[in-house]
């Protein structure tokens, strides 16, 4: 049988296409948005390739602001 963990990516439905299999979900706490990976690409996902993380197009500007910010005190 597999994992746990597998069972649930393979179950969780993508919130951009509605299909399952979807096995990124938001970054942010709470957040319950889940997305296979050109799906989040096709909704505007930020994707964060340090980490291999993603945010959903509603907390995206959460990091965009932190970016913005760390720029301009830099000058």
């Amino acid at each position: 049988a597999p994992p746990p963990s597998l069972t649930i990516c393979l179950l969780q439905k993508c919130s951009h296409c509605q299909e399952v299999g979807a096995t990124l979900g938001c970054y942010c706490k709470g957040c319950s948005l889940s997305y296979h990976y050109v799906c989040a690409v096709q909704a505007g996902c930020f994707l964060n390739e340090e980490n291999l993380s993603i945010k959903c197009p509603k907390h995206k500007h959460r990091t965009l602001k932190v970016i913005i910010t760390d720029q301009s005190e830099r000058g």
